[in-house]
């Protein structure tokens, strides 16, 4: 379930749907990664970071049965900020949560500068076209999905 969000620039004529939240595959991965299976989040994230997480994974498990992981991941598409470019990106919001109470967040980088991305804070129609970078950006339609 989540939310849908168009937009439009109303200089470039630019169109972009944002489908933001979370789907029924959450329960299947969420089972998977308790089993240990992280191949989910292989394709979520950067080689090397996929290496952090492993190492973390394979750490936690050290003395450990045979089993349930241990494993658990909290993960929904949301609006990212680029503070630099002032334009949004759809990223999943990924926190790894191990049972040693260790968590990993996934950090994203802005495809345009390689700045850091943060979770955005203004309505997306404050921000710039990732185009042209004219911040006459317009919502053309909202909506839920599920």
């Amino acid at each position: 379930m989540g939310q849908l969000l168009n937009t439009i620039c109303q200089e470039c004529l630019n169109e972009k749907n944002h489908v933001l939240g979370i789907g029924q595959s959450s329960l299947e991965i969420s089972m998977n990664l308790l089993k240990g299976d992280l191949s989910w989040i292989e394709k979520q994230v950067s080689k090397s970071t996929f290496e952090k997480i492993k190492l973390l994974e394979k750490n936690n498990q050290k003395d450990k049965p045979p089993g349930l992981r241990g494993v658990s991941c909290d993960f929904y598409a949301k609006l990212f900020e680029c503070k630099s470019c002032n334009t949004v990106e759809v990223h999943n919001d990924i926190v790894i949560r191990l049972d040693n109470d260790e968590t990993f967040q996934v950090k994203w980088n802005c495809g345009e500068c390689n700045g850091l991305l943060c979770i955005a804070e203004k309505p997306i129609n404050e921000y710039a076209c990732s185009e042209c970078r004219s911040t006459l950006l317009k919502v053309i339609g909202e909506g839920v999905w599920d």
